[in-house]
């Protein structure tokens, strides 16, 4: 049995499907987080100290703590996610072999901030014996620190197990339009633009938007609904636990993300999957997969009015979201299930155990 250390964030569902996937194909896995768990605990769990606070600081001290913890389940693999933390880790600690796994903002935002920034990603990636990632536009990153031959593109789609129960069925033509926003409220993906472009929309057409997420932005949110008198067209919705919620897409017509930065968005795909109409910003992560005006539309990010005309087209084209439906359902089918895309990547890690 192949002994895997994963090193992520344990609060992340991400986090927590990569575990499980791995113990059910047959790996022994272990879990190292610098974060209070707050997933599905794997078989083992190894946590590390923020003892300062201070980001740099604490992975730079955690370096000893994780190498007692290598010494103590003697992985044949370590797999860190996020290149800047939990892979620059691995380099500190002078871990072998790593595959490393990006997860958008860690190459895409993170390397604009410093000098000090991309050196870290610089060492982690060439330290690494291979980097997943889940787009394009984050392979083109990867590929100015390492060898694009170590890039392997492994995206993280949607779980067979829930495909069958969470079709949408339900196509009107009226009746209100249902609308979710499901990546949260953080600025990166841009809630205050979603929410200006619902006060231009005015009562052009009949809707309900559902905003997904939690956080120091949900007052000033709530604020911005009362100023434009949007609460009874915008309610604002706690996270749900990953099965709940994607069994719940259904329920809606419309996707809507305004990301101003992002990948391969899993929500996305999800809902792509569900059925839902996509209207999302024009950004790289949803360039390969939206095509404006044939299974979705695009607009420009951080411009409340283009994202109304968006959604004010979305509505004129009800009677196309069955078709639309159907043509991105195949799509997922054919590359973003879940588990197909982990077993190519399972066997990747295979040959470096041999």
């Amino acid at each position: 049995m192949p002994k895997l250390l994963v090193m992520a964030d344990a609060r992340a569902v991400h986090t927590e499907r990569w575990c499980r996937y791995f113990e059910e194909a047959g790996f022994e896995t272990a879990l190292f987080s610098l974060e209070r768990c707050t997933i599905q605990l794997p078989r083992h769990l190894f946590m590390g100290k923020r003892t300062t606070g201070l980001g740099v600081a604490d992975y730079f001290l955690a370096r000893k703590r994780l190498q007692a913890v290598v010494k103590e389940f003697q992985p044949d693999i370590i797999n860190p996610h996020y290149i800047i933390s939990y892979a620059w880790l691995a380099w500190l600690a002078r871990l072998r072999p790593v595959i490393a796994t990006a997860w958008g903002s860690d190459l895409l935002l993170m390397p604009q901030r410093s000098f000090l920034h991309r050196r870290r990603i610089r060492n982690a990636l060439r330290w690494a014996d291979f980097c997943t990632v889940d787009n394009k536009n984050l392979h083109n990153v990867a590929a100015q620190y390492m060898p694009p031959e170590k890039i392997i593109r492994v995206i993280m789609g949607v779980e067979r197990r829930l495909l069958e129960k969470m079709v949408k069925t339900d196509y009107t033509e009226t009746g209100p339009l249902r609308i979710v926003a499901p990546r949260g409220l953080g600025r990166v993906y841009d809630p205050f633009t979603i929410v200006e472009a619902c006060r231009l929309i005015g009562d052009r057409i009949d809707y309900h938007l559902d905003l997904f997420g939690n956080g120091k932005d949900l007052a000033l949110l709530e604020e911005a609904f009362r100023k434009r008198s949007l609460g009874a067209r915008i309610s604002l919705r706690p996270f749900l636990p990953h099965d709940d919620f994607a069994l719940s897409l259904k329920e809606y017509d419309i996707y809507l993300a305004a990301s101003r930065s992002d990948s391969t968005s899993v929500a996305l795909l999800e809902g792509m999957a569900s059925g839902l109409f996509p209207v999302v910003s024009d950004i790289p992560g949803n360039h390969e997969w939206i095509t404006p005006g044939e299974n979705g539309l695009l607009f420009a990010p951080g411009s409340p009015l283009p994202l109304a005309e968006a959604i004010a087209d979305a509505a004129r084209r009800r009677v196309e979201f069955r078709q639309v439906a159907a043509v991105n359902r195949e799509r997922i089918m054919k590359e973003a299930i879940w588990e197909d895309n982990m077993d190519r990547f399972r066997d990747l890690m295979l040959t470096l155990v041999r």
